[in-house]
């Protein structure tokens, strides 16, 4: 006798409607699918508070038996489950960091629905002290800085080093703009966020050679003060603009719902966002000469 082996599937959002006291409507946000079936419209009104949740493809065999197979097809095509696939490099958990308010708490409303497939851990870091950060091994981390620490991303960078299977997402903004570094694992040896940075101070420096420029300040107070913050008004527009950019890259790069491969040089992207025309524009950070994390 062959054995299938069970699978285990996330419960979609969808809207429920009573068409009449035999026939119920499902919407999804990919189709509409109108169902008689007495014992699946019996499941699907289980399910319709259960979205985000997940189920092993067992607990529908005994049930409906021979038609099994046809009806976990006929969920799938249209979008009510999806077959739950494991998020790449074999993460575990995600720790999302930043030193900005009202992002800290859209990190919270937006990223729980990642519960049921990672540990989700939120770190407020006030104070900009990396050892306020617990590092795991097969971690993510996600960082949002406004203001925005240079000498706080060296010493995140280095701690992470000592890790062979955590990646950091840095994003941060600076002269105006908000940035996300590549995608980065010392394993891999990916431009980090010093290589980013550096390349971007010195963009920057030479926009304009015979005045002074943004960077030319901010080199000057850093003589003063190697912590000075570089900081930024953001409106709740603006940092609901970070969130989603944020939770698009990890989207794409980790958490595989699409189930599509990803190329890539997608991991090696990185992203830089005007928020006073709203433009968007993709890059690839390359290694800085004076950086050691290549080596």
């Amino acid at each position: 006798m062959r054995v299938v082996q069970a699978d285990d599937y996330i419960i979609n959002s969808f809207i429920l409607h009573e068409l009449s006291f035999d026939e119920v409507v499902v919407q999804t946000d990919q189709s509409i699918v109108r169902i008689h079936n007495e014992q699946l419209q019996k499941v699907i009104y289980d399910w319709d508070t259960k979205a985000g949740s997940t189920f092993n493809s067992d607990a529908l065999r005994s049930t409906f038996g021979d038609s099994y197979d046809d009806l976990l097809e006929f969920l799938e095509i249209n979008h009510i489950i999806t077959k739950q696939v494991k998020p790449n490099f074999s993460l575990k958990s995600i720790q999302f960091i930043t030193n900005n308010s009202v992002v800290f708490d859209m990190f919270h409303h937006v990223f729980d629905d990642y519960r049921t497939e990672l540990k989700c851990t939120y770190t407020y870091v006030e104070s900009l002290d990396e050892n306020t950060i617990k590092v795991e091994e097969d971690q993510l981390l996600v960082l949002f800085l406004n203001p925005y620490n240079k000498s706080f991303m060296v010493k995140l960078r280095d701690q992470v080093k000592n890790y062979d299977n955590v990646h950091t997402l840095c994003t941060y903004t600076y002269n105006g703009i908000f940035y996300m570094d590549a995608l980065y694992n010392a394993r891999l040896k990916t431009p980090c966020h010093v290589c980013h940075i550096s390349s971007i101070e010195t963009s920057i420096r030479n926009k304009n050679l015979s005045n002074v420029t943004y960077q030319h300040i901010i080199d000057s107070i850093y003589l003063e003060d190697a912590m000075f913050d570089v900081h930024m008004p953001l409106t709740k527009l603006n940092a609901l603009t970070v969130v989603n950019l944020i939770g698009n890259r990890i989207e794409k790069l980790i958490m595989n719902h699409t189930s599509k491969e990803v190329a890539i040089e997608h991991f090696l992207q990185c992203i830089s966002y005007k928020f006073h025309n709203q433009e968007l524009c993709v890059d690839f950070p390359i290694h800085w000469e004076l950086c050691d994390c290549y080596e």
